[in-house]
């Protein structure tokens, strides 16, 4: 018997679906290198979607997830501040927030900080940007 046009159209629609499920979902940006911001250099090194980066601070580090072209994790320095926290994160008194953002050529990247358990939108938190070496 015969198929109806309305049973291959859902046929067809189930079988997309599948396919579309199965595919791969799109590879985070890579902010792997050398980088340069406004306090001095970065560097970022990145397996998969785990960033970790090294800056100029004493012991400046920054650890993140990366989706699509967005990071976004904590900082942690050695370096003492105004800002010490009450709570350690990673072994240091001095953290944030962090979410940074590639731009569409790949050269440089834009954001925000934040300092102790503060979003990275609230106020006191401060632009962050940095441009390739």
């Amino acid at each position: 018997m015969p198929r109806s046009p309305l049973a291959a159209i859902a046929a067809l629609s189930v079988a997309a679906s599948a396919a579309m499920a199965a595919e791969p979902s799109s590879k985070p940006y890579d902010f792997s290198g050398a980088w340069h911001s406004a306090a001095g250099g970065v560097k970022i090194e990145q397996a998969g979607a785990d960033l970790k980066a090294t800056y100029v601070n004493p012991d400046g580090r920054i650890v993140a997830t990366v989706t699509g072209r967005t990071a976004e994790g904590y900082w942690m320095t050695a370096r003492p501040s105004k800002h010490r926290c009450a709570e350690e994160k990673d072994g240091a008194r001095y953290w944030g927030h962090v979410r940074f953002t590639a731009s569409a050529s790949g050269d440089s990247f834009a954001g925000r900080v934040s300092f102790c358990e503060d979003a990275y939108t609230a106020p006191g938190s401060r632009k962050w940007s940095a441009k390739r070496d």
